[in-house]
């Protein structure tokens, strides 16, 4: 399974040891604004979980994901025809043709 780059985090005590009091104030605030637009497009907020390179839990839950990943061999996770690509579009929504809209 190749990695990709799908967000951007910034660990809070790295943004406050790094960044200036109004450069915090810009992140919260491209923060609320990203999450305010997942809502507005009916999406759900994100709930993630970060798992750092150097804690022994990386290894076991990078495996496990691959194996899921890897078993699904790209197939959609849901109902989905082969036009929805990697489970939705990046807008968060299923293409009009999707067999998920039909649900």
């Amino acid at each position: 399974m190749d990695l990709e780059t799908r967000y951007i985090v910034v660990k809070i005590k790295d943004a406050n040891r790094f960044l200036s009091t109004a450069e915090r104030d810009m992140l919260e605030r491209l923060h609320a604004k990203a999450a305010l637009g997942r809502i507005d497009a009916g999406q759900k907020m994100l709930d993630c979980i970060v798992v750092e390179k150097d804690w022994p839990e990386y290894a076991p839950t990078l495996a496990a994901i691959s194996a899921r990943v890897d078993a699904l061999g790209n197939k959609p996770h849901h109902a989905c025809d082969e036009s929805c690509i990697y489970h939705c579009t990046e807008a968060g929504q299923h293409p009009p043709d999707c067999l998920a809209n039909k649900q």
